[in-house]
């Protein structure tokens, strides 16, 4: 079982994601400026929040991120679907294939026997590819089956969707083709769309939805989230060190906030690597 994250701050936003994270569908575009805002750990603690629910319910989410090879393309794509969501999807249709065929000679008039000796003839034989229509016959098949299995899994469970930020041209045939006139159409499913807005090449694709909220990702910590941030760091510290007094962890959430209010990435980092201490100091 994955390592249970909780939010370090983030209090505002995860205040507007909380409908979602109960199990509403719709659309959220998260903005952030680049490294500073740390959206892998919001990312990472954003998951861990859908998925670890205590119901008889599925929690499920899918990333789809042109920075992994894997989950980029269509084909990539449908294999998460099917790995994380146990779906099954029809088998691919065989492309036919067919014997090249070579005439040398045809509509020969000889008045008499004749001999001909014919060498040196080479044959190329060359094959453009996959075949295009095949590739899209089998692509529309296997999407509309997706939609249909993922319709009947939304309607006692939950799936979130994330769109990790890219340009668009990487994130083409996830828009085009598996969004477009498809996932767009369940609108219990949760989808997330990361925007990093210091990246010249980013942007958002023609055919994603418009959002029906926008988060941004703070930069740094103000005062009160300095605040907020030492008692969520307080908290975790209590829930997974039983050990830990209400005093002890109070004062080293405090000295973590203090000394890292403009590197919210490093905050996280060092957090997790003082628990780990921590656990092995007080078994």
């Amino acid at each position: 079982m994955a390592t249970r994250l909780y939010p370090i701050d983030w209090r505002e936003e995860f205040a507007k994601l909380r409908p979602y994270l109960e199990g509403r569908g719709g659309r959220i575009r998260v903005r952030y400026a680049g490294k500073p805002c740390a959206s892998s750990a919001f990312l990472g603690t954003l998951k861990s929040e859908y998925e670890s629910k205590d119901d008889n319910c599925r929690w499920v989410s899918i990333r789809i991120d042109s920075e992994i090879y894997s989950v980029r393309y269509a084909s990539g794509i449908r294999h998460e679907f099917e790995r994380k969501m146990e779906v099954r999807l029809s088998a691919p249709d065989q492309m036919e294939t067919s014997s090249p065929t070579l005439t040398v000679f045809s509509d020969v008039n000889a008045k008499r026997d004749m001999t001909a000796n014919i060498s040196g003839v080479i044959l190329h034989n060359y094959v453009g590819g996959e075949n295009a229509a095949a590739m899209l016959r089998n692509r529309a098949r296997w999407v509309q089956e997706l939609c249909a299995q993922l319709k009947q899994f939304l309607a006692m469970n939950h799936l979130m969707v994330v769109v990790n930020h890219g340009a668009p041209k990487d994130q083409d045939e996830f828009w085009r083709f598996l969004w477009q006139d498809a996932l767009e159409n369940l609108p219990d499913l949760f989808l997330v769309h990361m925007l990093d807005t210091t990246d010249a090449d980013g942007g958002i694709h023609e055919l994603a939805p418009a959002p029906d909220e926008e988060l941004v990702l703070p930069i740094a910590f103000g005062l009160n989230a300095q605040q907020n941030a030492i008692d969520d760091i307080a908290g975790i510290m209590m829930r997974e060190l039983p050990r830990m007094s209400a005093e002890g962890a109070r004062t080293r959430a405090d000295t973590l906030v203090r000394t890292h209010t403009s590197d919210i990435p490093r905050l996280h980092a060092q957090c997790a690597a003082l628990l780990m201490q921590l656990s092995r100091q007080l078994g």
